[in-house]
């Protein structure tokens, strides 16, 4: 008499098109029919080891190898179930899967709970988290926040927010991100009292900047690779003076370098930026750039991006 497993060899093999009859009746039986006969194809049949088995499981997979029946019939025709009956020494966790079952992210407590395991077993930290979803691993979750979110806007996503920022703050509390430490979150999100904030604790806290400090040396370039970037840019045009106007609530008029705090109303005719070009060419040092900049009166600014060669299409 053929053993469940040689049966099963033999249908792999297309000598037999079927199970015996009866063979998957009772539920306890056919679940561990089901467990010998998967733990068969993936170990010894496959060689799959835990992770490969991972990247490749899903409904299909089971359909594939002649195990549907038990799969569709005691186990909903969920893989999750399916490898954790079978693998149990694997500890398979949910989010580890490459589709889990439908509904699975319909619960904000199953994101959480995914997005706390997935954080712990690959030991990320808050700069970790600080540096992008990407970066950290985390963009299957966070596009599971952002439809949950969606749903329950009725799927109104014409000025969506930057998720990202509002994920950390559901799932990771006790981090107490702050706003500005990210470095493009939407501007509906900033309160008055966060731009001030955050402005302020790169000042005082980063800088180690006075207030008189910050009007003497404060510069349209200064924000470029921080957080605040696109909030300068956005709210305050690059315009220095608005900035710290906003900030101190005190006109900025009297100020010695008033002229580099204000965003330049000059435009540079497309001659001038030719010659700005034809500059670069010829002497692309510092000092140049500065006698250009006096030159056209602009700020240094204007003439590195102009210098910028991924910009000269624009103007040929």
């Amino acid at each position: 008499m053929q053993t469940i497993i040689e049966i099963y060899k033999s249908i792999l093999s297309g000598r037999t098109n079927r199970f015996p009859n009866y063979t998957w009746e009772s539920k306890e039986e056919s679940i561990q029919i089901f467990k010998v006969c998967f733990r068969y194809l993936v170990t010894e049949r496959l060689k799959f080891d835990r992770e490969e088995l991972i990247s490749k499981l899903n409904a299909n997979f089971i359909f594939k190898y002649k195990l549907s029946t038990p799969f569709a019939n005691f186990l909903s025709s969920n893989p999750y179930k399916a490898v954790t009956i079978a693998f149990p020494e694997w500890r398979v966790e949910l989010w580890e899967l490459k589709t889990v079952p439908s509904g699975t992210w319909d619960n904000i407590n199953n994101i959480k709970n995914a997005s706390i395991q997935y954080y712990k077993k690959n030991n990320l930290s808050r700069t970790d988290l600080i540096n992008g979803e990407r970066e950290a691993g985390l963009s299957r979750f966070v596009a599971a926040y952002r439809r949950l979110n969606q749903n329950k806007t009725n799927g109104d996503i014409d000025n969506d927010p930057d998720y990202y920022f509002e994920y950390l703050k559901v799932v990771f509390p006790y981090h107490n991100f702050r706003i500005w430490e990210f470095k493009r979150v939407s501007i509906d999100l900033w309160s008055d009292q966060d731009i001030k904030e955050g402005f302020l604790d790169f000042f005082n806290d980063e800088l180690k900047w006075s207030k008189s400090e910050v009007i003497e040396k404060i510069h349209r370039d200064l924000f470029d690779k921080t957080g605040l970037a696109y909030l300068f840019k956005v709210k305050f045009k690059r315009n220095c003076a608005a900035l710290l106007e906003f900030l101190y609530n005190e006109p900025m008029k009297d100020m010695r370098n008033l002229r580099v705090l204000r965003a330049p109303k000059r435009k540079l005719l497309p001659n001038d930026i030719r010659v700005i070009r034809e500059m670069y060419k010829i002497n692309n040092s510092e000092k140049t750039r500065k006698s250009l900049a006096v030159k056209y009166k602009v700020h240094e600014s204007t003439i590195r991006n102009i210098w910028n060669r991924s910009t000269w299409k624009n103007i040929e």
